[in-house]
């Protein structure tokens, strides 16, 4: 029975405190010599960068173009989005949904402020202030956001239009109307049932006819 040798060569740094070189070793890399793929120290959320707030921007010119506003953001803005301060990163769908329930809500007294307005949007729910004011640039109103922060119970002189109650409304009118057509529901299967009811006498009452036994007209 003929044996066969196996030669292997190997690649080891030992001076570099025993890591192995590429190529590996026979007995591979030791603990601790594996080089993670990700930083898992990282932040969850990423700070924004300028192209981030420019996409929050369009999104905000879209939805107040209606009431003839431009949204604007400053160099400040930038700066205090990713300030530590906030604790959390504030995040581009925050920020969206900053607008779009302010739009919804005071869109149309926010137009009629008028130039040289100031006032600070509040999102109770996530804790974000916007303090903005209103321009009046090429005929056109210009909400320039001046900064933004992520602190409870801000606290402001000016108009503070804070939009948490508009969702706790949104979802006490959507209640509303599944327990309304619940109702509706349930009152029409009495009303059916009621018919079914009506017509089953009916049909009763015309078999008791069919089938009641003629009367002896000798008698």
């Amino acid at each position: 029975m003929k044996t066969f040798l196996t030669y292997l060569d190997e690649y080891a740094s030992y001076d570099a405190l025993g890591t192995y070189a590429t190529g590996g070793a026979s007995t591979g890399p030791g603990m601790g010599q594996y080089v993670p793929v990700a930083d898992l120290n990282a932040q969850s959320e990423k700070q924004l960068k300028k192209s981030d707030l420019d996409q929050v921007e369009k999104y905000a010119d879209r939805i107040f173009a209606s009431l003839g506003i431009d949204v604007e953001f400053t160099r400040h803005f930038l700066d205090r989005v990713n300030d530590k301060r906030n604790v959390k990163q504030i995040t581009p769908s925050e920020l969206t949904r900053l607008f779009k329930q302010s739009y919804k809500k005071y869109g149309k007294k926010i137009a009629q402020l008028g130039p040289d307005a100031e006032a600070v949007i509040n999102d109770m729910k996530t804790d974000i202030n916007m303090p903005f004011v209103l321009n009046l640039k090429g005929g056109e109103l210009e909400l320039v956001a001046k900064t933004v922060m992520r602190k409870k119970n801000f606290q402001t002189s000016g108009p503070k239009m804070s939009f948490e109650q508009f969702i706790n409304e949104v979802e006490t009118e959507v209640q509303k109307v599944k327990a309304d057509h619940k109702k509706d529901k349930e009152q029409n299967k009495i009303k059916r049932d009621r018919e079914l009811d009506r017509a089953r006498t009916r049909d009763t009452a015309r078999k008791n006819l069919t089938t009641r036994p003629e009367v002896n007209k000798e008698n």
